[in-house]
């Protein structure tokens, strides 16, 4: 079992199902070691710049996404957890911004909805997390048919190693 002590758990949370799972896991594990989490929520403008639309002033958008992004780990953690969760929002590709993030964290949790339909299948983000990540990485994969998790850790899903529970 990896020791935690007073470390750090990066969580990518979009709101979905499948984040609210990674989201709970990652607070159940730092429940048991004492890590702090830091739920990263990747804002990316692209579609907006993309569309040829005309934004003045970003700041409210931005301010929004933090809002968004605080509100949706509070619905997720409630506000008086024993587990500290600070909830964060950084400008970029989600891919991109978990990267970055498993670079000063401990261990890299994300959701996979895994859309494919095949059994044991991640989806881009976690796998390209899975991947690349510079810390270890949990993918927790939410499964509404049979209302359970699957569970994938290491830093090799991708190319088929890791451990599944």
């Amino acid at each position: 079992m990896m020791t935690l002590e007073r470390q750090l758990i990066g969580v990518g949370f979009d709101s979905s199902p499948a984040a609210a799972a990674a989201l709970e896991w990652a607070v159940a594990e730092a429940r048991l070691t004492g890590a702090r989490v830091e739920a990263v929520y990747a804002w990316d403008p692209s579609p907006i710049v993309a569309s040829g639309s005309a934004v003045p002033d970003w700041r409210p958008l931005r301010e929004a996404a933090e809002r968004y992004a605080a509100r949706a780990v509070r619905g997720v953690v409630g506000v008086d957890g024993d587990v500290l969760v600070t909830p964060k929002m950084v400008i970029g590709r989600p891919a991109q911004v978990l990267l970055a993030a498993s670079a000063g964290a401990d261990l890299l949790v994300v959701g996979s909805r895994g859309i494919g339909g095949l059994e044991g299948e991640l989806g881009s983000i976690s796998q390209h997390c899975a991947a690349y990540a510079e810390c270890p990485v949990v993918v927790i994969r939410h499964d509404p048919l049979r209302r359970r998790h699957l569970v994938w850790a290491g830093s090799s899903v991708a190319a088929g190693g890791g451990a599944r529970a």
